[in-house]
């Protein structure tokens, strides 16, 4: 049996630069969203991550008509994939 459970929160952002929010623990958390080409990318300082506060990076880029999120903490990269349904 496989159970996850995920947290979710709502974010505003302006078409590019920043926004300030609190994070999942309460940090308040500097977030700035640019453009790469088609990709947007949202850079988020001040991340509660263990004991310290990181910055993360996500970017949003479309693949074969699937969107993909690769979002990096520190030293650690994770991809999702999303479809349509």
């Amino acid at each position: 049996m496989l159970k996850t459970k995920i947290r979710t929160m709502n974010s505003t952002f302006p078409y590019s630069g920043s926004s300030e929010q609190k994070g999942m623990h309460g940090e308040i958390v500097t977030s700035f969203l640019s453009f790469e080409g088609e990709d947007m990318i949202i850079v988020g300082k001040g991340i509660k991550c263990g004991d310290k506060l990181e910055e993360m990076r996500r970017q949003f880029k479309i693949v074969d008509g699937k969107m993909n999120l690769f979002q990096t903490v520190g030293n650690v990269t994770a991809t999702r994939i999303l479809v349509r349904q």
